[in-house]
């Protein structure tokens, strides 16, 4: 999360009360790299455009994200422990983390896809989509960089 810290990229701290908050109201604990990026960015701002990602936000992220599977069809299931942390304003995409999976889990997304012109969207998770929290979120940063020069 350094990065955030050296960008003139516009974000907002949470504080350890709404952290503690979040983890009651999921009945979670939450990894360490979540709450560390909850400290640097869970009060919003700029940085995650088009993604709801604030530390309020997230208890409905993941009832959305179960509508989403819903209304795709999925096969898909949304596990117990998941941790909605982005959703695509919208609804169609969503990134989450689980609890089980340690201090630094993986990131794993859900984006309907077309495999050519002419299919139908297919509609999967992809998981360990990113092997970090760091690298999702570095990931969001270059692009938003590139499409904000």
């Amino acid at each position: 999360m350094r990065q955030l810290q050296q960008s003139t990229i516009f974000v907002r701290p949470c504080s350890e009360d709404d952290i503690a908050v979040l983890e009651d109201r999921l009945g979670l604990r939450l990894p360490d790299a979540y709450k560390e990026f909850l400290r640097w960015t869970g009060s919003g701002g700029e940085l995650f455009g088009g993604y709801r990602f604030k530390v309020t936000n997230v208890p409905f992220n993941r009832e959305d994200a179960i509508e989403t599977l819903h209304e795709d069809s999925s096969s898909e299931v949304l596990p117990e422990d998941a941790i909605v942390c982005f959703l695509q304003q919208g609804g169609y995409a969503f990134a989450f983390i689980r609890a089980s999976e340690g201090v630094d889990p993986p990131v794993h997304y859900y984006l309907p896809v077309r495999t050519s012109p002419n299919s139908p969207l297919e509609s999967k998770i992809v998981w360990n989509h990113s092997s970090n929290l760091e690298e999702f979120c570095l990931e969001k940063i270059n692009w938003f960089i590139k499409v904000s020069s």
